[in-house]
């Protein structure tokens, strides 16, 4: 669980792009990952793409009887943690608190949802949406919401660009 170093905020942004599109798409199929977390993501520098893997807790259309069947504690969202039925905003809050740990490296700022200050206001603001306590605060991912349109505006924003040209990522 413990990091050398922190990522680039430019490797974070398109990692979180990429996680992104996994999990509009899983989404749209009704399944939720329940268990969004670093290790289940894994990252292929040289392709520059980022896999999201480890379904065994994930669920299929979840109801209101539905509980989850376990959750990794820094990363789980509040409505999980206080066993109520997830939605797809479960996953996004954890793939803000995922993105926390990228960027510091560690666990420690984590209980209080830290960004690090050397974090562009724009990827900030991004990740503090996707960490709202309410889940309904969330961005809504099939309602209002474009997400993988908001991750462009906000990579442009913060890095005057949507994509990195492949530069090198130290993992």
């Amino acid at each position: 669980q413990k990091r050398k170093r922190p990522l680039d905020p430019e490797d974070v942004a398109w990692i979180t792009q990429r996680v992104l599109h996994s999990l509009m798409y899983i989404h749209s199929q009704g399944v939720i990952h329940g268990d969004l977390k670093p290790q289940n993501i894994i990252i292929q520098p040289n392709s520059h793409n980022a896999v999201l893997v480890d379904f065994g807790l994930s669920m299929i259309k979840p109801r209101a009887a539905d509980k989850a069947k376990g959750f990794t504690d820094y990363y789980a969202p509040p409505e999980q943690m206080a066993g109520q039925v997830l939605i797809p905003e479960s996953d996004l809050y954890s793939l803000g608190m995922t993105m926390i740990y990228a960027l510091t490296g560690s666990t420690k700022r984590l209980p209080g949802k830290e960004v690090p200050l050397s974090v562009p206001g724009p990827m900030c603001d991004f990740i503090r949406n996707l960490i709202h306590q309410e889940p309904l605060d969330r961005p809504r991912v099939w309602q209002k919401d474009n997400l993988l349109e908001t991750v462009e505006e906000m990579r442009t924003a913060a890095f005057g660009r949507t994509h990195s040209k492949f530069k090198s990522l130290d993992v």
